[in-house]
């Protein structure tokens, strides 16, 4: 059995990291956009109950921002965090 969390974090990490994103995007805003995509994963798999959406929801927000202020503790804005990933992964490339 796949374990649920781990597609969460993988999306979460997909995301946060795609070279796509916007330099602009906040921290709320990515977060949003994490639960959203994952939540659309789950409805095309036919795993949530309507009435249990809302619920889903918040409970996958509050896992998303503890992922959230983790992986981005230590800078100040979420463009700080890629710019300074970006810049380590280039210097690991050379």
């Amino acid at each position: 059995m796949k374990n649920n969390s781990d597609d969460l974090y993988s999306c979460f990490e997909q995301l946060l990291l795609c070279p796509n994103s916007c330099d602009r995007e906040t921290g709320e805003t990515f977060i949003h956009r994490v639960v959203e995509h994952y939540l659309l994963c789950l409805l095309d798999q036919g795993h949530i109950p309507t009435q249990h959406l809302e619920d889903l929801r918040d409970d996958l927000r509050a896992e998303v921002v503890d992922m959230f202020r983790t992986k981005t503790y230590g800078f100040l804005t979420l463009a700080e965090f890629r710019k300074a990933h970006r810049g380590s992964k280039s210097q690991r490339a050379s």
